[in-house]
């Protein structure tokens, strides 16, 4: 029999033992007491088989681990004002919950706490911790919770470790860190929402301050799961403040080997003075921004949220060897002058508030993925990314324009909205990269001043499906020397309109300048393009980029086969056709293919030269080509490749041009009456969705007054918070607090103003959206881009109608962009909003469409026999028709998906000519059919299925 609450964990003493007379034994008993006191009996009884009974007894003195004779126990429930006033040099173990309710310091003392101890600061509380140290004893145990109006100070060295959340700070407590350390923790210091308030009221300094993780005691019992590794070290609700401070170089915060650094949510945060090291995801958290040094997100108040990441004022670097350095959703951001080394992703930035400026300027980033990642922030008003020194060291994917995803700078929106990017004078270094710099579905985007180097393939600038952009005075270089080689100096691709590229320079890519698709009203001036395999390149696939008269764009040389090649079908030639003057010397007139048919010499013009221009001061805008738009208009356009989808793209343009533009439309009769013709097909029903689906964005000049107004006032309350707390100004904070708290239900009465103007857009957005049926490819794709959005938006910003939609924007994504027209490009934001990693082989998926021509600058070749599908778009059958001169004999088809897989499989005689197909069991998408006649000869064509 054993006292004190013993649990026999194991013993050999059986039920019954027998001993012979004068025979003596041993037994053992092994255990643990779950109390502790002096003198617990252990008592032992033998009795006789004629029920005589022997006893006997020792007093057993029980004591906690990690304690000692000298160690002050203190029992659980104590409050403080049973206690000392102060400790110093002791050695204490606390043994439950420890209140503090009046003053508590602690100095120079070694403190242990029990499985599931805390300390409980309270209401007029005040805890110091001096250089001492507070751990748990055999396992984890709870934290330190400060209430309401309590003060916790750990200063001096201390040391806390192994508790669950370390430091748990609610409204209105105070908390300063001040040379403090912080060790393998589940939270280091957690400020929890605060309901029926924009902010909480806790008063937070954090300097000298390190977090780190190194190994988990054992879980007390009930302890919440959590991962096998620290999962953040700071993390501040609705919370207004800076973290970082001092003004010697050993006061900077440490964190190291976390799955988090900082974490705000709904908070405006200001970091400066922080190092991050190790900054690594582990998997048993699933937030979008695990694995992150610093991160600031919306939360569900609609809070105004900001982050400013200050510039480091010493020789420091701020994140390293980490996943992700900086990760934005829905905050402001502003970066400037930091080093963000050796991470997959340097910044992330995604929602941008309304009206919100974000920059990321003067930074030093090495990155395996992406330095600056941009996506989805439509409601801002300016993105900056200028003046950093980038490095890209990705991996190579193989050959291919796109076939790698990594990037200097990523920019893209879903649409093209009103958001202006700004990416200039940026150095960017890349090697197995897919791009310097990417402009996806931007408006009015600028991209200048850009020194670009390239090891392998890849692109430096990359444009798509851009509107007004401007691409100039940038220099990109590679390390082409004359072999085979997919990189390209600047691309513009996927009906990117009105392009104005001025004094770049290209050398040493396999082509320098690369156009895909229809680009119409691309200004191509004063570039220069030394050492590739082709300066200048129009791909095949109805490819256009306006007309170029004495550009004095300069071919250096020297090239591996034409200086300027136009592999886009005869009829399109004269859409891109070049006036070059023969006095201006050789390097303005290169060697061409075709040879004749769109570069023209002309002696009366007046050649450009950059070094006698201003223009990369101010750039004037693209003019509208007006023989482009008559031909469009007139039905001109038939190129031999893909005549619906070019057509297509190419109508979709005009529509807008003229729709946009009153003086335009009426300036001749051509037209009025395309205008007329085009007012109740895809066309119109397409651009008026669109429209509305842009509006859905826009905000009008009385709200944007309003807004800017009331985020001036909060950007200066915000500024003067930091200063009130350094002067210990408590009230005037909390005077500051409520005014940005009315700010902000401001600006929210305002957005609920907008929502009802918000709904009625989205709505007719969705009914002209409706009305678009059985179109070609890039309409189908246009379509259902627009429901996905459209319903995204009426959703709140929901990410689970994009994941639920993941396969039909992904069948999307993976068509070649010249055949699917723009909603390709939209396709991939939406996609890279979910997975940044995705792979676009359009080399390969163009190839197997039959778009582009490698290695072949002969635009002569004539294919005498084709294959037609119909009906195409279908949805059960098609019948295949061989068009041309066919002799008996096998011919075998096969229908592939975009991966390149055969789907579905059969096989007809040539000289049938005819062949109808069961495609009823296919999924909704786009599809290539290839014929192998008699295995000399393989013709392919696409097919769309829709549901």
């Amino acid at each position: 029999m054993m006292q004190g609450g013993f649990v026999v964990t194991a013993t050999t003493l059986a039920g019954s033992v027998t001993l012979n007379p004068m025979q003596c034994d041993t037994f053992t008993v092994s255990g643990y007491f779950t109390q502790y006191g002096s003198c617990f009996y252990n008592v032992a009884t033998v009795t006789s088989p004629a029920n005589t009974t022997w006893q006997d007894s020792v007093c057993v003195n029980v004591t906690y681990p990690c304690t000692d004779s000298t160690t002050l126990i203190i029992p659980a429930n104590t409050y403080s004002t049973t206690l000392d006033y102060r400790y110093d040099t002791l050695n204490i173990y606390i043994a439950g919950t420890l209140y503090v309710n009046d003053t508590l310091k602690l100095m120079r003392c070694t403190v242990y706490m029990d499985a599931q101890a805390q300390i409980t600061v309270m209401n007029g509380g005040y805890l110091d911790i001096d250089s001492s140290t507070v751990t748990g004893c055999t396992n984890m145990w709870r934290g330190i919770t400060v209430e309401d109006f309590g003060e916790v100070k750990i200063h001096e060295g201390s040391l806390i470790a192994d508790g669950d959340t370390t430091i748990l700070a609610k409204n209105k407590s105070k908390v300063n860190i001040d040379n403090a350390h912080f060790r393998n923790f589940v939270l280091g210091v957690y400020i929890p929402p605060k309901a029926g308030t924009f902010y909480n009221g806790t008063t937070l300094t954090v300097q000298q301050a390190t977090f780190e993780f190194n190994a988990f005691k054992p879980d007390y019992a009930g302890q919440n799961p959590h991962g096998s590794k620290s999962q953040c070290g700071v993390m501040l609700s609705d919370w207004i403040g800076t973290i970082g401070g001092g003004t010697q170089f050993m006061e900077l915060n440490y964190f190291n080997n976390l799955n988090t650094g900082i974490v705000g949510i709904g908070s405006m945060l200001t970091i400066k003075r922080s190092c991050f090291k190790n900054i690594n995801y582990d998997n048993f958290y699933n937030e979008p921004y695990r694995g992150t040094a610093i991160t600031n997100i919306k939360n569900s108040n609609s809070n105004t949220t900001t982050l400013r990441v200050l510039p480091e004022v010493w020789n420091y670097i701020t994140v390293d060897s980490s996943y992700r350095g900086i990760y934005a959703n829905g905050s402001e951001l502003t970066v400037n002058y930091i080093h963000l080394l050796n991470v997959r992703t340097g910044v992330e930035s995604k929602n941008s508030p309304l009206l919100s400026t974000n920059m990321v300027t003067n930074c030093t980033i090495t990155a395996t993925h992406s330095g600056i990642f941009w996506n989805y922030n439509p409601l801002a008003r300016f993105m900056y990314a200028n003046d950093n020194n980038i490095t890209i060291n990705g991996t190579s994917q193989g050959g291919g324009f796109f076939s790698v995803v990594n990037s200097g700078i990523y920019m893209s929106e879903f649409s093209n909205g009103f958001v202006q990017y700004t990416a200039s004078g940026n150095t960017i270094h890349t090697n197995n990269a897919g791009f310097g710099i990417y402009a996806g579905a931007l408006t009015n985007a600028k991209i200048k001043y850009n020194d670009i180097g390239m090891t392998g393939s890849g692109t430096g600038i990359s444009v798509n499906k851009n509107i007004n952009a401007s691409v100039s005075c940038n220099t990109v270089r590679g390390n082409y020397a004359g072999s085979s080689q997919a990189s390209a100096g600047i691309a513009v691709n996927n009906s990117s309109n009105k392009t104005t590229m001025y004094c770049n320079t290209a050398d040493s890519t396999y082509r320098g300048f690369f156009f895909g698709g229809a680009c119409p009203n691309t200004v191509l001036k004063g570039n220069e393009m030394t050492n590739h395999f082709n300066g200048l390149y129009l791909n095949n696939g109805g490819t256009y980029i306006g007309t170029q008269p004495n550009h004095g764009n300069k071919w250096n040389g020297t090239f591996g086969s034409f200086g300027a090649v136009n592999a886009a079908a005869q009829p399109l030639w004269q859409l891109s056709a070049f006036t070059v003057s023969p006095l201006s010397g050789a390097a303005y007139n290169p060697v061409v293919s075709p040879s004749t048919g769109w570069f023209f010499p002309d002696t009366t013009g007046s050649t450009f030269y950059c070094y006698s221009s201003i223009v990369c001061s101010s750039l004037p805008p693209a003019l509208v080509d007006s023989a482009l738009n008559a031909m469009i208009a007139n039905g001109e356009i038939e190129p031999e490749e893909y005549v619906a989808e070019t057509k297509a793209i190419a109508e979709e343009y005009l529509y807008r041009e003229l729709a946009d533009d009153s003086a335009l439309r009426f300036s001749d009769s051509t037209y009025i009456q395309f205008m007329l013709e085009k007012g109740f097909e895809n066309t119109a029903y397409l651009y008026d969705a669109e429209e509305y689906l842009r509006a859905a964005y826009s905000i009008d000049t009385f709200y944007m007054s309003l807004v800017d107004s009331c985020n001036l006032q909060i950007t200066i309350l915000t500024d003067s918070i930091e200063k009130l707390n350094e002067e210990g100004l408590t009230d005037l904070i909390e005077q500051a607090i409520y005014t940005i708290d009315f700010l902000n239900q401001t600006i929210n009465n305002l957005y609920i103003q907008r929502e009802a103007t918000l709904n009625n857009n989205l709505e007719n957005a969705e009914l002209q959206n409706e009305y678009v049926t059985n179109g070609e490819l890039p309409e189908i794709n246009a379509a259902l881009m627009n429901e996905i959005e459209i319903n995204y938006l009426e959703s709140g910003g929901n990410i689970e109608i994009l994941q639920n939609n993941y396969s039909n924007i992904y069948s999307v994504a993976m068509q070649c962009p010249y055949s699917g027209g723009g909603a390709v490009e939209r396709a991939r934001s939406l996609i890279s909003f979910i997975n940044d990693s995705v792979i676009y082989n359009d080399d390969l998926v163009c190839l197997q469409n039959g778009v582009y021509r490698f290695a072949n600058d002969s635009i002569n070749t004539q294919e005498l026999n084709k294959i037609i599908v119909q009906p195409n778009p279908t949805n059960d059958k098609v019948e295949i028709l061989l068009i041309g001169n066919f002799k008996n004999g096998l011919c075998e088809i096969e229908i592939k998906n975009l991966l390149g897989e055969v789907v579905k499989s059969d096989v007809m005689n040539c000289n049938d000519k005819q062949k109808a197909i069961d495609v009823s069991g296919l999924a909704r998408g786009v599809y290539s059919i290839n014929v192998s006649v008699q295995d000399i000869q393989n013709l392919t064509t696409k097919l769309v299925i829709i549901k």
